[in-house]
């Protein structure tokens, strides 16, 4: 924008952008009526007339506006600004056309409107005559409604940029004006002091007095208010059945004047006529000061609010005193109030509405995309602070960051015929279809409700208008002209600052458009819905339904655990999705829905549930008991990961070897017996837990545990060593003996000395073993008692007696 920018007037330093400033280009006329659910219109071939600026740099559309009737047939008429507009002695002067409703409208090329218009020329070069236009209804009282138009770089007699308005006067058959020699084609206001940017700003006000006669209002932005450098001034002047020329200086009963509040506000940056916010019978003005100071911080920006009545009279903005009410800003460098406009009744409640462009706010992390505003009109109405607009209005964001949407916004009637007024919102850097800065505009419906409107997905709330080409900063002036082609339905006027027709680079040009939005519902419902459990995580899978006509810009995922309610998610175009962050183990269901242009269209067939999971934890406490040629497993199950353990990897090894496993796939108890071992060899063990996910990680290992081969077990009660048997007589030496299940007892017996043997006599039982001696010598007995069984190892009980 800044190069464009540098071929403006002298001043340019101060640029501040609002209606005029820096909105130059391409004016583009759209005729109703729009329906619901309808596509973008682009302007590349989207149009049935267009209206081309005469030279380079003209800048033509860079203000636009509807004129009211100005000739009198019948037919609502257009004004398209052009203020780098030179002739042949006056660079820059500027000029704006005046073209005339038709039912059958044709292309016009500006350089020679012939009878399809008329041009107003500016009154000396680097005026810059056109920077803003409007209607201004009928001022003076003859029945053909007015034209005012701005040339904010109107030098005064000593000092530079001064400024000044034009009221041109409708008539049966007007012709060309130059405004050097204006007479009784109209009247000249002319500002107060250098740089104060007169006429930055100009728009009709209704009759504020109700005197019979329109009335007009021009924004003064560099104005010193006073004790208050540039806080901005607007001025009201009234109409008359014989109005002349006005020396703001000098300013009495032909209007009066409102100083800005504070100083630097720049208040008159924007302003417009409001219609009657608190129904009252008098018409209320809007004067945007987009630097002003607020609560959310430096350059929020401000829109006052001023009442119209029998009886106006100059007013300090700083002090309303119950003669309007002020509109504060959201946040820091908001700039809201840099354009602003009437709606008209958008809410249908008999109240005129507001609406507020903001185009520097960050709605939804979006650097600079912009919003507007609207106010709704009451009995009452009082401060209202922005950020907490609740059940007083609804916000309109910007769909991408550094759209600035709300650089120009304006009402332009019932385009739906839905009985509700409609608005249009300009979004000036947007980059349609790949095209950087040819910029959008957004047509917002009326409604009744107060919830935000996402310019990113409008869906039946509205359309949007594309501009044609790469810098054409399409939006950057938009207006509601109202029923140009008299077909019944209100039209609108979109500028596009920088477009190059004709080979004449920035000559801008105008587009009127009769035909209709393409017409297109939401899409269809998503089909084959499946999902993937994972990690915490589902994938989702499906497959796109039929677009309704519309490129399908997204889904929304929505997600529910049991019969809880759905929590929704936006993506992108893709056919899959992974839903993140879920509880491992929860059990979760899907259900998804196809957005475009249009909306969101119905939603898939719910699918799951799915329990996302993940890999068992790893099992503690791993210990073994060896056996013979086996080891006795046994551990502590670790924790599942959200899906049942269905069995355990068994890992063995032998001294620094590699692992063997087996898998219990069925088996989930916590012991294991390793079998096949051999006895005597050291082994190694570790475990892993197995679920539907996957194997987790192993355990801890054990230390070496080596089988062995068993023992026999014997138990025998006997006599005691130290008690001898008898010499002569029975003495039992065993009482019991037991041995392992399955064992083999043998018991064997040895007298000593053999001579002794003849006189001793050993009986062996299964369980016991008694002697008899007769007159025995003394001897020694001993007792060995053996149990065994094949594959252990022995068990042997050994006992010596005396006899004596």
């Amino acid at each position: 924008m800044s190069n464009r920018c540098s071929h403006h007037a002298r001043g340019m330093r101060r640029v501040i952008g609002a209606a005029g400033v820096c909105a130059l280009g391409i004016g583009v006329l759209l005729a109703g009526p729009a329906t619901a659910d309808q596509g973008p219109i682009d302007l590349v071939d989207g149009y049935n007339a267009r209206f081309d600026g005469g030279a380079v740099d003209d800048y033509s559309g860079s203000s636009v506006a509807g004129a009211g009737d100005v000739n009198g047939d019948g037919q609502t008429d257009m004004i398209i600004g052009s203020p780098g507009f030179g002739d042949a002695t006056r660079a820059n002067v500027g000029a704006a056309y005046v073209l005339f409703g038709s039912e059958t409208p044709s292309s016009v090329d500006l350089l020679d409107p012939g009878k399809a218009g008329f041009r107003i020329v500016g009154n000396a070069a680097y005026d810059w005559t056109g920077w803003s236009v409007a209607s201004a209804g009928d001022v003076n009282g003859d029945g053909y409604d007015d034209v005012v138009l701005g040339a904010p770089f109107v030098d005064g007699s000593s000092e530079g940029d001064v400024g000044a308005a034009y009221v041109v006067f409708g008539s049966a058959e007007p012709t060309d004006v130059d405004l050097a020699s204006i007479t009784v084609e109209g009247i000249r206001i002319d500002g107060i002091a250098g740089y104060d940017w007169t006429g930055n700003s100009v728009a009709g006000a209704g009759d504020i007095n109700a005197d019979g006669y329109s009335d007009v209002i021009v924004g003064a932005p560099y104005a010193d208010a006073p004790g208050r450098d540039d806080a901005g001034v607007s001025f009201v002047i009234f109409g008359s059945d014989k109005p002349s020329d006005v020396d703001l200086a000098a300013l009495t009963t032909e209007g009066v004047r409102i100083d800005g509040a504070a100083e630097f506000d720049l208040s008159g940056t924007s302003v417009a006529g409001a219609g009657d916010v608190n129904a009252d019978g008098y018409p209320d003005v809007l004067i945007g000061a987009y630097k002003a100071d607020v609560v959310g911080g430096w350059d929020g920006g401000a829109t006052f609010v001023v009442f119209g009545s029998e009886k106006p009279a100059d007013l300090d903005l700083a002090s309303l005193s119950g003669r309007g009410f002020r509109i504060d800003g959201v946040a820091q460098n908001d700039q809201s109030g840099w354009a602003v406009a009437g709606a008209g009744d958008v809410n249908h409640d008999s109240y005129a509405d507001i609406l507020i462009g903001a185009p520097k706010a960050d709605s939804n992390d979006r650097t600079n995309s912009g919003s507007s505003y609207i106010v709704f009109g009451s009995e009452e109405p009082d401060h209202v602070d922005l950020a907490a607009l609740g059940e007083r209005g609804f916000r309109i964001d910007g769909a991408a960051a550094g759209d600035t949407t709300g650089r120009s916004v304006s009402g332009i009637g019932d385009i739906n015929s839905d009985t509700l007024r409609d608005v249009i919102v300009g979004s000036p850097f947007a980059a349609p279809n790949s095209r950087t800065n040819a910029g959008s505009s957004f047509v917002v419906y009326g409604k009744t409700d107060t919830h935000t409107v996402d310019l990113a997905s409008p869906g039946e709330r509205g359309f949007r208008i594309d501009g044609a080409a790469t810098n054409d900063t399409s939006g950057e002036a938009v207006a509601g002209p109202g029923d140009v082609n008299s077909d019944g339905s209100p039209d609108i006027l979109i500028g596009a600052s920088g477009a190059d027709n004709n080979g004449r680079s920035v000559s801008g040009s105008s587009y009127l458009v009769l035909k209709t939005p393409p017409v297109f519902t939401v899409p269809g419902a998503p089909t084959g819905l499946t999902g993937t459990p994972g990690n915490g995580e589902v994938t989702l899978a499906w497959t796109a339904p039929d677009n309704g006509g519309s490129p399908i810009t997204g889904y929304r995922i929505d997600s529910r655990t049991g019969d809880g309610p759905w929590a929704s998610t936006t993506t992108g175009t893709d056919t899959t999705h992974t839903a993140t962050g879920l509880t491992n183990g929860t059990a979760y269901q899907f259900r998804i829905a196809a957005i475009n242009a249009a909306g969101a269209g119905p939603d898939s067939a719910i699918a799951g549930p799915y329990v996302p999971r993940t890999v068992p934890g790893a099992p503690t406490g791993l210990t073994g008991t060896p056996g013979n040629g086996e080891v006795q497993l046994t551990w502590t199950a670790p924790d599942n990961g959200g899906s049942p353990i269905t069995g355990y990897r068994i890992d063995t090894r032998t001294g620094d070897g590699p692992w063997t496993s087996t898998t219990t796939d069925t088996d989930t108890d916590t012991t294991h017996t390793a079998t096949g071992l051999t006895n005597g060899t050291a082994y190694q063990f570790r475990v892993a837990a197995i679920n539907a996910a996957g194997t987790g990680p192993d355990s801890a290992v054990t230390g070496p545990l080596t089988p062995v081969t068993p023992s026999a077990t014997l138990t025998v009660t006997a006599r005691k060593a130290t008690k001898p048997a008898a010499r002569t007589g029975k003495t039992t030496l065993v009482r019991s003996i037991t041995a392992g299940p399955g064992q083999r007892v043998t018991t064997s017996v040895k007298i000593t000395p053999k001579r002794a043997a003849k006189k001793i006599t050993v009986k062996t039982g299964a369980t016991k073993v008694t002697v008899r001696a007769k007159k025995a010598p003394k001897a020694r007995i001993r007792v060995t008692i053996t149990a065994s069984a094949t594959g252990m190892t022995p068990a042997t009980w050994t006992r010596r007696w005396k006899v004596r």
